[in-house]
């Protein structure tokens, strides 16, 4: 995430000396954060490293799209962006999964079809939407 007037930072490759990057205290952000010439600011809750990029006391920040969505849809007039460096960095992709018993063959493909209807019919990103949260496909 970053601030509106920032360069856009869609890796860590983007970082550069001088820049303030806002991330959670030891988490794999601030590792892969701490290989680049920025500068680390880090901070325990997602909530107060995203007011931080907001007020400017930070010009970048590593929060999942989830907080920076939602808190676009409650800040209306926050001129935050995010980019997903997810994808340029996969150890910071992690899916998520429900496990289930293999033995129950017939569960696991009710839930697979629930799931792809939901899917086809655009239910997941209508919901996503309602929380400001961009969905991307799997």
């Amino acid at each position: 995430m970053f601030a509106a007037g920032q360069a856009p930072v869609a890796a860590d490759r983007d970082l550069r000396v001088g820049m303030r990057v806002g991330v959670l205290m030891n988490s794999l952000a601030s590792l892969i954060v701490s290989r680049t010439p920025a500068s680390i600011f880090p901070f325990g809750f997602e909530d107060d490293l995203v007011n931080a990029v907001s007020r400017g006391e930070v010009d970048a920040g590593a929060v999942s799209p989830a907080t920076i969505g939602y808190y676009n849809l409650t800040h209306r007039d926050s001129a935050l962006r995010f980019s997903h460096a997810e994808d340029s960095e996969p150890e910071l992709r992690w899916p998520v999964a429900v496990g289930m018993r293999r033995a129950d063959a017939a569960m696991v493909e009710v839930i697979n079809g629930a799931l792809r209807s939901l899917l086809a019919e655009g239910a997941l990103t209508t919901i996503y939407a309602r929380y400001g949260v961009p969905h991307r496909a799997p």
